[in-house]
């Protein structure tokens, strides 16, 4: 794979890196101009289910770990991890939820595991379990109104014109309020109106979230 291992300058809308110089992001130049604004978002993450989406047809290598030199053993699978085109080679201890939530809609063999392996052993802030992962992906969808994606990928629909349009629910969080662990829910606009995503037309006037401090408490609950 043509990846690089640091590249926080290449991407259009630079990743989140760690503190350590290594804790970062590798280069994936079919992800470049990806990013969390509406406008950046990859078309995968306004669809509201699958709608016949195939996985890419390829059989992948095994990965080779970059700063070992060797392929690294997945013991749920029973085989070594996979050389996914659609993952980049190295992630950042602070990976999105957004990035990780289109890179498995792009590719539903990716999974959870995929992420958390490419991460660093030696870096201070790496997860130790895919549990904060799999919370940054679910904070995303419920910020966005999005539904995951399941084991029932045959049909599907886009959303409703205004989510498929990125009419966003109270604006856009920054990158750091909507994927850190203590993200909190971005702030209403008083003459906000959203539909449902879910093939309901009718606008609906959107709530107002509960208090960023309730939303810390239920986050770091949440972390364990």
């Amino acid at each position: 794979m043509n990846q690089s291992r640091r590249s926080d300058e290449a991407y259009d809308h630079p990743r989140e890196n760690g503190w350590h110089p290594d804790d970062q992001t590798a280069y994936l130049a079919s992800q470049q101009h990806w990013g969390l604004a509406e406008q950046h978002r990859p078309d995968i993450l306004f669809q509201w289910k699958p709608d016949g989406h195939q996985d890419p047809p390829y059989t992948p290598g095994d990965w080779i770990c970059p700063w070992t030199g060797e392929p690294k053993w997945n013991g749920k699978t029973g085989d070594f991890f996979k050389d996914w085109r659609d993952i980049p080679q190295q992630l950042s201890s602070r990976v999105e939820g957004w990035l990780m939530e289109a890179i498995s809609r792009t590719d539903s063999r990716i999974k959870i595991d995929d992420f958390l392996v490419r991460i660093r052993d030696d870096v201070e802030d790496k997860p130790t379990t895919t549990n904060r992962l799999q919370m940054r992906k679910k904070r995303f969808r419920e910020v966005y109104k999005l539904r995951t994606w399941n084991a029932s990928r045959a049909e599907g629909q886009k959303h409703d014109p205004g989510f498929a349009a990125g009419h966003d629910p109270g604006g856009h969080p920054s990158t750091q309020d909507a994927e850190r662990d203590d993200a909190s829910r971005p702030s209403p606009r008083a003459s906000k109106h959203w539909t449902t995503g879910c093939g309901d037309a009718t606008a609906r006037q959107w709530k107002q979230p509960a208090s960023h401090s309730k939303i810390e408490q239920a986050g770091q609950m949440a972390q364990g």
